[in-house]
């Protein structure tokens, strides 16, 4: 196989930092129309998430305008019939391959060997000057969107309530209400766990960008929590 591949560092003064990619499809047993993917790397956790690129219509061999489906969980219908992943897909995001990167002649002639050669396989990592949309906020989109699916399947953790804290630590331009659908989970979650003391600002994160409202104080009273000497309250 012959792989192109293009890098940029993922790392900026030594802190780890999201990484987008445009690649060639991992699996063979894909759609006709499926021509690529986007992979978007968490730099907090280095979990992926990964879109397919579509075709407009491959029966014409007309390749643009590459779309691509992104979760938009803002979106979802509060309609109490829908399961949480019939919502999610009914809200997704109607996006192209150009609005999400700047398109380059490296990026288009790429998909278009590969197309015609699977065997030419490619990965072009983008760099932040040229990705259109903010990749941190499609990534919080993808992870909330995960947190609603695993709820409706009872599959939530306390690491994935600390690690979506941890993405959102500084972040005050996302924000979500999701109070309804994630509060009686998330403090059932936290009550069955012993809370460390270094986990208590990524559960206020997470709680701050969900909306989730619970005065949750109580734990440092039933809860073994670590510190140092005195007791320690969560400040929900």
């Amino acid at each position: 196989m012959v792989e192109l591949e293009q890098k940029q560092g993922n790392t900026t003064d030594g802190v780890q930092t999201h990484q987008l990619k445009v690649t060639s499809l991992e699996n063979q047993n894909r759609d006709h129309e499926e021509i690529a993917q986007i992979v978007m790397t968490n730099g907090v956790t280095g979990k992926e998430h990964t879109f397919s690129v579509w075709a407009g219509d491959i029966e014409r061999n007309e390749l643009k305008p590459y779309y691509v489906y992104l979760n938009n969980p803002k979106e979802i219908s509060k309609d109490d019939n829908l399961n949480m992943e019939d919502s999610l897909c009914n809200a997704l995001y109607d996006s192209t391959l150009s609005d999400i990167v700047k398109m380059n002649d490296n990026i288009e002639r790429s998909i278009k060997e590969y197309t015609k050669d699977e065997d030419k396989t490619f990965s072009i990592e983008i760099p932040k000057n040229q990705q259109n949309l903010d990749l941190h906020s499609m990534i919080v989109d993808e992870e909330v969107a995960d947190l609603l699916l695993k709820n409706d399947k009872e599959m939530l953790s306390k690491e994935d309530i600390i690690n979506f804290g941890k993405l959102v630590e500084h972040d005050n331009e996302n924000t979500f209400d999701f109070n309804k659908e994630l509060k009686d989970s998330f403090e059932a979650i936290l009550d069955k766990e012993d809370i460390k003391q270094d986990e208590i600002k990524h559960i206020n994160s997470a709680f701050k960008t969900l909306n989730i409202e619970s005065d949750m104080s109580h734990f440092s009273k039933n809860k073994s929590i670590e510190k140092p000497t005195e007791e320690l309250e969560l400040p929900f």
